[in-house]
């Protein structure tokens, strides 16, 4: 039987020294500061809250970029009955119908007026003479002949105004199409809501960031994968220590 082959103290020394800084170095590495890092599901979770905080303004931000060039709606007798395209800037002529609606935004007299013969009520400031307070009865309106341009928007896509388009919607002389009312917020024109604009700036700055730390999160996680691999490879404890007092084999 022959005798198993022993390395020299002075071979046995420098193997564990190797080890030793190997797993000091791993260590070290380990405790290395990385820059800011969070775990990839609270990334997924914060892209998913401004996803949808952008979805609930997708009209707003689409209208941002709409054409500043109106569209003709028509005029008297001329309004058309089908294939309206909302979130759009229009213009058309008309006269305003006998009953309108009022109310206050902001401290301000809004007032909702039908155009006679078609399926849109404007929402435009007061004109003189349509005096209002909260809790009057709602003054006739204007009865002049009128042109405009602004926004429009089919009544669903205007909640903020509901108890407006309902208080006409029983007007004879509007004509809502498939039962729908069409709004036109005067004077709106694409692209000058810097509110919109710079809330959609935030929100898409936001998730950029959360998707880089989304990036970085898993960088991170496999990283540390690969290093405790080497760890363990090296000979040291994957709960956190290394053990210089064993001899190399």
């Amino acid at each position: 039987m022959s005798d198993a082959t022993v390395p020299p103290p002075d071979e046995v020394d420098t193997l564990r020294l190797e080890r030793e800084a190997r797993i000091a170095q791993l260590e070290a590495r380990e405790r290395s500061p990385r820059g800011p890092g969070v775990h990839p599901l609270m990334s997924l979770m914060g892209l998913a809250v401004l996803g949808f905080l952008l979805w609930q303004d997708r009209l707003d931000l689409a209208y941002l970029f709409a054409s500043r060039t109106p569209v003709t709606l028509g005029q008297e007798g001329t309004y058309p009955r089908e294939g309206l395209t909302p979130n759009r800037y229009v213009q058309l002529h008309g006269r305003p119908t006998t009953r309108a609606s009022f109310g206050q935004v902001e401290g301000r007299t809004v007032v909702m007026v039908g155009v006679e013969g078609s399926p849109f009520v404007v929402r435009r400031s007061a004109l003189p003479g349509e005096t209002w307070q909260p809790g009057e009865p709602p003054p006739a309106p204007n009865p002049a002949a009128f042109s405009v341009r602004g926004r429009l928007l089919r009544e669903d896509q205007d909640p903020r105004f509901a108890q407006g388009y309902e208080a006409l919607r029983s007007s004879p002389q509007l004509h809502p199409i498939d039962g729908k009312l069409y709004g036109i917020v005067e004077s709106e024109r694409p692209g000058t809501d810097r509110g919109s604009a710079a809330w959609a700036a935030l929100l898409v700055s936001l998730m950029a960031f959360n998707l880089w730390l989304l990036v970085r999160g898993l960088e991170i996680r496999v990283r540390r994968r690969r290093l405790a691999a080497q760890w363990v490879e090296a000979g040291g404890d994957v709960g956190g220590g290394s053990d210089g007092g064993d001899s190399a084999r």
